[in-house]
């Protein structure tokens, strides 16, 4: 259902993910403090050694930060982000990373070989990403997924054929459920915060999650409680005018 996985003038503070199950209850000061972290993008630190770049550095491998060793690198046939210091473009007095698209296909994008977040590999899982859109998109606009036309999981800042078409964003819940519109996910100058809690049930060929335990939150609000029923495999394919992500790889 799908397509266009690309960056529009988008600054990236931090992206999250991490298994759920292990997580609960416990004090999280840090991000490495958190149980089973398979990812940690800090955009202030993307060298991930506190060796902080000069402002405009071109950012070809973003590492994590989790200490799994997930970097995310340039997918290939599109560009790197910037790595960006200049106070009017920080977020809450952090470096960021400033992604552009330059055309429906070709933009800046990454890619994470090494994480697998399909239900089959990753049943429980739990996202967070904080960002802010420096315009509005002229076309659909991703930020982080997998996807085969399935309804798998993903989340688009703006598409044009959910919400308003002008600033919701659309988070993929599954087959059933398909998405859940995140109202304003695409206006432009403010910083966001979104998140989301898989918890999936892999059986045979089919992903049936407990009923309504997954979460998508915007804000700190919730939008939808659901089942999650996201496609447990998601072989992925290239077409014409459509940039997916290769078979077992995320990008972000």
């Amino acid at each position: 259902m799908m397509k266009n996985y690309l960056f529009i003038k988008l600054l990236v503070l931090a992206l999250v993910f991490f298994k759920v199950n292990n997580s609960h209850g416990q004090l999280i000061n840090y991000p490495t403090d958190i149980t089973d972290i398979q990812l940690w993008l800090d955009a202030s630190d993307p060298n991930g050694n506190g060796t902080i770049p000069a402002d405009g550095t071109i950012i070809n491998t973003w590492r994590d930060k989790s200490g799994v060793n997930n970097d995310a690198t340039v997918l290939s046939g599109q560009g790197p982000a910037a790595y960006r210091s200049l106070a009017a473009l920080q977020i809450n007095g952090n470096a960021v990373m400033d992604f552009t698209s330059i055309s429906r296909t070709l933009g800046d994008v990454y890619i994470v070989t090494g994480l697998d977040i399909r239900p089959t590999t990753n049943p429980d899982i739990s996202v967070f990403v904080v960002y802010r859109q420096k315009n509005r998109a002229n076309t659909n606009n991703a930020l982080w997924g997998v996807d085969n036309e399935q309804w798998d999981r993903f989340f688009y800042i703006r598409h044009f054929n959910f919400g308003d078409s002008v600033n919701d964003g659309i988070v993929g819940l599954g087959v059933g459920s398909q998405g859940a519109i995140v109202p304003d996910a695409a206006v432009a100058n403010t910083t966001h915060l979104l998140s989301v809690v898989y918890y999936g049930n892999v059986i045979g060929n089919s992903n049936n999650g407990p009923t309504n335990t997954s979460v998508v939150r915007f804000g700190g609000t919730v939008i939808t409680n659901f089942t999650d029923t996201t496609h447990p495999t998601s072989k992925l394919h290239y077409e014409l005018e459509m940039m997916e992500m290769m078979e077992r790889e995320i990008f972000i």
